[in-house]
């Protein structure tokens, strides 16, 4: 049995057919960003509490039923949904709740593995999520697989800055593809994701991915260039930066 839990990632293609590889969360990660929330949770309801005493009598039931009880049973619900998949215990953990497919979940989504929470968490004492997520490839309880969704390291994503590409330009640069003003950002970290990953995991697949690429943005940038296909994309990285930065 291995002493370190294995760490397992979900691969997503792009609408650019570009795979990207996002680390799920592990289930170390979701039981510590469980225990935070359950912790915030019950501050929240000792200082609503408090209110609700220091209101009339006549108050207190309407504030019970209607503030502090919805509270309490929708925290985890409400904050997924306002805060694109995060809780504050999985913004302290890194972690965010995302479809299968690397889309952002719809309100539906989030409703139907929240209604699958008290079978997962609270009936079963945790044992069956603890179980599912263990045996699961996308580390998924029963709530995620009806809905479709997983969590995963949000710090282990696409979007990392592109600060360190500013470091590498010298203040004389010259731009060599001037069109790279047409990408987005997203557009430019899914070229480092693609460059990143060749370096990590260089291979026959790794190479196809960033040909692939390759090919796509010389024909929306309009670029002649037979440089090879790393090289282009890292001069389109450098490019972009200097033009935005």
């Amino acid at each position: 049995m291995p002493i370190f839990e294995p760490v397992k990632e979900l691969s997503i293609t792009t609408a650019q057919h570009v795979v990207i590889d996002y680390q799920l969360a592990s289930l170390r990660d979701r039981i510590l960003a469980y225990i935070l929330d359950y912790i915030l949770l019950n501050i929240i309801s000792v200082g609503a509490l408090f209110i609700m005493l220091a209101l009339s009598s006549s108050l207190q039931d309407e504030f019970y039923f209607l503030v502090f009880v919805p509270a309490y049973l929708f925290y985890a619900l409400l904050f997924e949904i306002l805060n694109k998949g995060q809780t504050p215990g999985k913004i302290a953990l890194g972690t965010r709740v995302v479809r299968t497919s690397g889309e952002v979940p719809s309100i539906s989504d989030y409703v139907l593995r929240w209604i699958f929470r008290p079978l997962d968490i609270y009936v079963s004492l945790g044992s069956l999520a603890v179980v599912l997520i263990a045996s699961s490839d996308k580390n998924q309880r029963l709530g995620d697989r009806m809905a479709n969704t997983t969590v995963i390291k949000a710090k282990a994503d696409v979007r990392f800055t592109l600060s360190d590409i500013e470091k590498l330009i010298a203040p004389d640069y010259e731009v060599q593809y001037p069109n790279v003003k047409l990408l987005s950002e997203d557009d430019a970290l899914v070229v480092k994701a693609v460059l990143e990953r060749n370096r990590k995991n260089p291979g026959r697949a790794s190479r196809m991915r960033l040909s692939e690429l390759t090919d796509k943005l010389k024909i929306a940038l309009e670029i002649d260039d037979k440089s090879p296909d790393d090289q282009i994309l890292k001069s389109i990285l450098k490019d972009y930066v200097a033009l935005t930065r």
